[in-house]
């Protein structure tokens, strides 16, 4: 599996830039070939969940006029392994979201939400 996006990665390390922009830039396009893709199709009181360590999702604007209504949940202490169950990878440079920093100051960057508790009150 490998872990990768515009937003956190950046560069491949130990290849020269050229090919690491014509991999990356490959990779990036995958989520929009349709056959990789699974389309929802929305019933009343539907739920859907998915795994962000293993997906990458994308909300094409084919709702409007209705809202999109998002909740998430996050599970503590769960990382990512690489190669062999290290804990980092050395093949590429990464710089996931919503770590060390959320957690440990209750602050999130701006335009991520705040997570909701409401789920977890009842």
């Amino acid at each position: 599996m490998i872990y990768v996006s515009p937003q956190t990665t950046k560069y491949i390390r130990g290849v020269r830039d050229f090919e690491s922009d014509q991999i990356l830039n490959m990779l990036y396009q995958l989520p929009e070939v349709p056959e990789y893709q699974y389309r929802v199709c929305w019933e009343p009181n539907m739920i859907i969940i998915w795994d962000n360590r293993s997906t990458q999702h994308y909300a094409p604007r084919d709702y409007l006029p209705h809202r999109r209504r998002m909740e998430r949940l996050t599970v503590k202490g769960d990382k990512p392994y690489g190669i062999v169950n290290k804990t980092s990878s050395t093949t590429i440079e990464m710089n996931i979201r919503g770590t060390d920093k959320a957690e440990k100051t209750g602050s999130h960057r701006d335009g991520l939400a705040r997570p909701s508790t409401r789920m977890t009150e009842k």
